[in-house]
């Protein structure tokens, strides 16, 4: 899907693949062989309207993925183990924790942002409720003496970054200018923008929107800011399945219903962020601006800088 030149809203979608036509029969046939007919157990007491929006949920879901999921989530729960095996530490890069180079990582971050090859992904999909708010947790004033929300201090950086890097002189610019790697008095030659993708979810995801359109962006350019959803995923209860072998060591669960003709969902969280970016367009869309570098961070990282470029393994000359 092409995004709009304009800021985005890209409709979500499920992290798996869907039925084209949403058709009653097969759907039933499929959640019975999965042992969750029950979704269909007050079929006849909605309408047509509530049918037909239940087939088209249920036709999003991917059973065996979801299944998987589940049943290996449980499996490790019991086990106190997980089944990909230990997770270890990261070990320390010394080379890009080295300060003798971080002139050279910081040169290399402004750099790919005034060639235009600089995207920044921010992963804002949650609601502030550890913070006592259900609003979208970017909205929340953290307690700075300025008042700036999370969405508010996260553009703002980035559109210091993009004033960075208009004033940074690169090798070939111009044979008389001083090269000197930090940003200096020069006029800016370029105007620098950094595609800003938002992920949101379906309980965030338009009044995330509506909150950067009546903050006119923050002062980012509007055709730079898109929003995008992540994916969700089915909620199960606990209890065993229906399919053979379910018992209490292998629990297969239940899909729950919020209401008679809803499936009640959750989204699937920051690891969806890639499925997510592709089905929405975002990942052509980066392709298409010549973006070569992507720099994601959760929207509660107050102090995050985007800036170098800290994974690779050698500094650039």
């Amino acid at each position: 899907m092409p995004l709009p030149r304009s800021s985005v809203d890209v409709a979500a979608r499920s992290p798996r693949g869907t039925m084209s036509v949403p058709d009653e029969t097969s759907l039933r046939a499929a959640f019975d062989a999965a042992g969750q007919s029950h979704v269909f157990k007050h079929w006849d007491k909605c309408s047509l309207d509530e049918r037909a929006s239940l087939l088209q949920q249920l036709s999003e879901i991917d059973l065996d993925f979801v299944t998987s999921v589940f049943t290996r989530s449980m499996r490790d729960h019991t086990n106190g183990v997980s089944s990909k095996g230990a997770i270890e530490p990261v070990v320390p890069d010394a080379e890009a924790s080295d300060s003798d180079n971080a002139g050279k990582w910081h040169r290399a971050g402004l750099t790919a942002a005034k060639n235009g090859e600089l995207a920044v992904v921010l992963l804002a999909g949650g609601q502030g409720t550890r913070l006592g708010s259900s609003a979208p947790k970017g909205m929340y004033d953290i307690g700075l003496p300025s008042g700036r929300t999370l969405f508010q201090l996260q553009c703002e950086r980035l559109l210091k970054l993009t004033k960075m890097a208009e004033e940074l002189v690169v090798e070939g610019d111009d044979d008389d200018q001083d090269t000197n790697p930090e940003p200096g008095n020069l006029e800016p030659k370029v105007k620098v923008t950094v595609p800003l993708y938002v992920m949101t979810s379906p309980f965030t995801h338009r009044e995330t929107k509506h909150y950067f359109e009546s903050h006119d962006f923050f002062g980012l350019p509007k055709e730079s800011v898109a929003f995008f959803q992540q994916g969700w995923l089915p909620c199960f209860s606990e209890e065993p399945g229906e399919e053979p072998g379910g018992d209490d060591k292998t629990k297969t669960g239940k899909i729950l219903m919020k209401s008679k003709h809803e499936i009640a969902t959750a989204p699937d969280g920051n690891g969806g962020v890639y499925k997510a970016l592709e089905l929405n367009g975002c990942i052509d869309d980066m392709t298409k601006k010549g973006v070569k570098h992507v720099y994601a961070y959760c929207v509660d990282n107050a102090a995050v800088q985007v800036r170098g470029f800290p994974n690779h393994h050698t500094p650039p000359p």
